[in-house]
């Protein structure tokens, strides 16, 4: 979790888009080690996801693995998303997290 301790990165867009783009690999490949024991990484992760989705900090390609990491938690985890989501303190980052989740076309929103 260390890595994901100094995010979010928002001064570089350079910087941040391989940041973002690392921390999906990363996520891709360890899930279950990088969201820690009983799930105590993931709200700092889905924040972090929240507040950069649909800006120009991450390509479109990143903009898909992150939409694509955020389903399959939510799809798998539906209780536990939900308690993340609804603890979530910035309303802009709630409905992110919301709407790329439940929306099919969801590069539409950008």
């Amino acid at each position: 979790m260390t890595f994901f301790s100094f995010l979010p990165v928002t001064e570089d867009k350079e910087e941040s888009s391989n940041t973002y783009r690392m921390a999906c690999e990363l996520i891709e490949r360890h899930s279950s080690g990088i969201f820690g024991d009983n799930l105590e990484n993931l709200p700092h992760i889905l924040n972090v996801f929240g507040l950069v989705l649909g800006t120009d900090l991450i390509d479109e390609e990143t903009t898909t693995k992150m939409v694509t990491i955020i389903k399959h938690f939510a799809s798998n985890n539906q209780e536990a998303f939900n308690q993340i989501v609804s603890m979530a303190q910035d309303p802009k980052i709630k409905g992110k997290l919301i709407c790329f989740c439940v929306l099919d076309s969801d590069l539409d929103l950008l």
